[in-house]
């Protein structure tokens, strides 16, 4: 683990904020996906714009950004302003998987929209 700063590092972690004052309660989830999504892309767009204009050129352009699943929009401000990027989830790729079929288990009858099995039988992913 590293004690400090590397001001030499390729990479740096930079963090916007959510808009929430410090007695707002970050676990109404609903009011901080309302807020990141009002205030955030714009406030991401600023600092991506301002840093790449103070390096015009040179290694400390932003470049590409990885972002979580979650906050996918990143992509979108990333995209505008002509920046490559990748969204990754840090859980399971079983995870992940069961997710993005549940709108075919639901196609195919399998489960209903609660999540329900509806078949009585097992099923594999």
């Amino acid at each position: 683990m590293v004690d400090q700063y590397d001001e030499e590092s390729p990479l740096k972690l930079v963090s916007i904020s959510d808009s929430l004052g410090p007695n707002d309660d970050r676990n109404d989830v609903g009011k901080l996906c309302d807020s990141m999504v009002i205030t955030m892309p714009e406030a991401l767009k600023k600092l991506i714009e301002d840093n790449n204009n103070i390096h015009l050129k040179g290694d400390n352009r932003i470049r590409f950004i990885v972002a979580d699943v979650h906050v996918g929009w990143i992509l979108n401000v990333a995209c505008e302003l002509g920046i490559k990027g990748a969204l990754f989830w840090p859980v399971s790729a079983t995870l992940f998987h069961l997710v993005s079929s549940v709108p075919k288990l639901v196609d195919d009858g399998i489960i209903d929209s609660y999540g329900k099995n509806t078949t009585l039988s097992y099923f594999c992913f």
